[in-house]
């Protein structure tokens, strides 16, 4: 570090420098109140000056190591047979550098897309988990998002101690993982939060890794041309449009006082009613200029379980979002993607129910002011757009002729985000934590990667290699989230994406010291996000502790082991059935979405079947619901309208209705005794639409 450095890159390095002239320094992995792996091989790094010998000190271990020519240095301490500490971690060369508060227990990453980063605060139950979360041995690293077209070797962050001012920022699944391990094993536990909402598994490859696979090398480097070409398209979009709307005079007046328009206090007395979606010339209302919306929204109190999400549509052409006059959201020049459903969500700007004001202010330059309906949201919003409104011009500019509507240039689509890209979060997240020593991985992604889930099977059993080859710690464990039940249940057997990203993750388990956390059971019909994270954390914990701890506990649900043909019905023989099987008694209704008080009548596939969740087929491929009973570890499965079946398959669906466990409590994995061509076979990373 040198003298002057910002006060915000002084606490990034973590630590209390005696000297801020000092040379060196250490990440912020390496910051107060961190959590260090009990290991006999414990990595500790850092920077200094080039050939500056260093000394570092924790828990009366010491090594010693010299800078090279670029400034960096590592050392390596046994901290296998210490006690939990506290401790302090000194590094010590042309000055002195201190981090206090120091714990050796056990270090696991927590990463991932939205389902490892939701944060505890949006979870059902959150209020009372945090207010009983204080513990002084449980702590969260929450890593700085970056991304970053070549690897870099620094991140920020800090590390948190669980308590009621800190835990409602933890990632939610990740800290009931963790208080489930602290709870059976009580060492210290440090999680380090690497996740990052909506993206690929690609992402979180590295360069060198992805030029193995001919297809994922094509996709990944198309991918990353695309994201690179953004600012010279931007550019250029942004350049056109300023010329056209200074030929044609389409800039309008500067922008009027958003409270005048946005606060919930504003009387809409003068307000003009409309019926949407629809373009608001059909109410005598401009075709061009800028137009304000605004409606008040019933908030349940389901809905105060997290952020909520809004899905106004696709607005022409630009906008910007305010709830109860505060801004949420903008779509503009930009951005792009205008041409585009608009879908936005308010974190913290609404705290509890009742009625809130939602604004938005709507600018079409060319004209076609108004809003078109979407569609299907996914994941389907809180706040959609069709009902009424109030409508008020904030300025109209004059109609267009045709050959000024013509050379009006063409919204940019949306950009390809960093974060979708190939590489860019290994890059900015991950490699900065090399090598920090850990005991293990869990992961919940695979969303992103639900419409080639084939392809799934290569690239995720490709990432855990890699991760693992570059961290050096052999095959540490590597646990994963299976996705759970998802989407409009169907009334007749049907193909999806969905289980083939689900059997890709499964077959993944051929890798050594992988597990399986099967969430069939957990999700919701109506919500990519489903808010009961608490049994989440608890199937991964398992896994854990059973095969990394010594705990004699179940860890796994039924699993697919073979099939053999009985006449008329297939028998399925399963893996961990030990403690027998059981069909769990389902409801008469359901919620498709927890968040909202509305109550589905459940409609099972097979009424007078023992197991729902069943299909079967012949050599026609036609698939049929089937019965299915239990006969001791086994499931007898078969149908009338197929008399001489071939294959079976079970919760093989977006959203299965299914209640096959064992005794322990665990559900039963989907699965397919099939090798039928599936929808997402032909469909790769990067040489679809980007």
């Amino acid at each position: 570090m040198k003298s002057g450095m910002p006060l915000v890159l002084l606490l990034a390095f973590g630590g209390i420098a005696e000297n801020l002239g000092a040379d060196v320094s250490l990440p912020a992995l390496f910051s107060d109140h961190a959590v260090l792996q009990r290991a006999e091989k414990v990595p500790i790094w850092g920077y200094a000056d080039p050939g500056e010998e260093i000394t570092i000190t924790i828990a009366g271990e010491k090594a010693m190591a010299r800078a090279d020519v670029h400034g960096a240095w590592q050392v390596r301490l046994n901290l296998a047979g210490k006690s939990s500490g506290p401790f302090v971690l000194e590094a010590a060369g042309k000055n002195r550098l201190t981090v206090s508060d120091v714990l050796i227990g056990e270090v696991w990453i927590c990463s991932g897309q939205s389902n490892m980063d939701w944060k505890l605060d949006w979870t059902a139950g959150a209020k009372e988990e945090v207010a009983a979360s204080a513990d002084l041995r449980f702590r969260v690293f929450s890593a700085t998002k970056r991304t970053s077209v070549v690897p870099l070797d620094r991140i920020g962050g800090q590390w948190m101690i669980s308590g009621p001012k800190t835990s409602g920022e933890f990632t939610a699944v990740g800290y009931y993982f963790g208080k489930n391990l602290r709870k059976a094993i009580g060492t210290p536990v440090g999680l380090i939060n690497v996740a990052w909402g909506g993206t690929p598994v690609e992402a979180w490859i590295s360069r060198e890794a992805l030029e193995t696979d001919s297809d994922l090398d094509a996709g990944s480097k198309r991918a990353i041309a695309a994201t690179q070409a953004v600012p010279a398209g931007e550019r250029g979009y942004l350049e056109k449009l300023a010329a056209w709307e200074e030929r044609y005079h389409r800039n309008g007046p500067a922008p009027a006082d958003v409270a005048t328009f946005a606060n919930p206090e504003v009387s809409t007395a003068d307000w003009t009613g409309v019926e949407l979606p629809a373009r608001f010339s059909q109410f005598g209302l401009p075709d061009a200029g800028a137009i304000w919306i605004r409606r008040e929204v019933s908030v349940t109190p389901g809905m105060t379980v997290g952020p909520i999400f809004i899905e106004p549509g696709i607005l022409h052409d630009f906008d910007t979002m305010y709830v109860n006059g505060a801004k949420v959201g903008e779509t503009s020049p930009e951005s792009g993607g205008s041409a585009s459903s608009r879908f936005y969500y308010a974190a913290g700007d609404i705290e509890r129910e009742g009625k809130v004001t939602l604004a938005i202010r709507i600018v079409a330059p060319a004209g076609g002011a108004g809003v078109d309906d979407p569609g299907t949201g996914l994941p389907p919003a809180d706040v959609i757009v069709p009902g009424r409104w109030l409508a008020k011009v904030e300025y109209a500019l004059p109609p267009l002729a045709a050959e000024a509507r013509g050379e009006y240039p063409a919204p940019r689509p949306n950009p390809p985000a960093e974060s979708k890209t190939a590489t860019f979060l290994f890059n900015g997240t991950v490699n900065p934590l090399i090598p920090f020593a850990i005991r293990g991985v869990v992961w919940y992604q695979g969303e992103d990667n639900a419409d080639r889930g084939f392809q799934y099977r290569k690239s995720f059993s490709l990432m855990i290699l890699d991760w693992r080859r570059r961290w050096g710690q052999g095959d540490f464990p590597f646990y994963f989230c299976q996705l759970p039940n998802f989407g409009r249940v169907k009334t007749e057997p049907a193909e999806s994406g969905w289980a083939e990203l689900r059997e890709s993750q499964s077959k993944t388990l051929s890798l050594a010291d992988t597990g399986e956390a099967v969430l069939i059971d957990l999700g919701e019909d109506d919500d990519i996000h489903p808010r009961h994270k608490t049994e989440v954390g608890a199937r991964l914990a398992r896994l854990a502790l059973a095969r990394d701890y010594d705990q004699k506990i179940a860890w796994s649900g039924p699993t697919f082991d073979s099939m053999e043909r009985v006449k008329d019905a297939i028998r399925i023989h399963f893996a961990h059935a030990e403690s027998g099987l059981s069909a769990r008694q389902l409801a008469a209704t359901y919620q498709p979405r927890s968040t909202k008080e509305v109550a589905s009548p459940l409609v099972l596939p097979s009424p007078l079947s023992q197991v729902q969740g069943f299909s079967i087929c012949g050599e026609d491929q036609k698939w049929k619901w089937a019965d299915a009973e239990i006969a001791g570890n086994t499931v007898i499965v078969k149908s009338t309208q197929v008399p001489d079946p071939i294959a079976v398959r079970y919760a093989w669906a977006d959203s299965p209705i299914c209640n096959l466990y064992n005794g322990d409590g665990l559900p039963a994995a989907p699965f397919r005794t099939d090798h039928f061509t599936g929808i997402t076979e032909k469909a790769k990373y990067g040489l679809g639409p980007l």
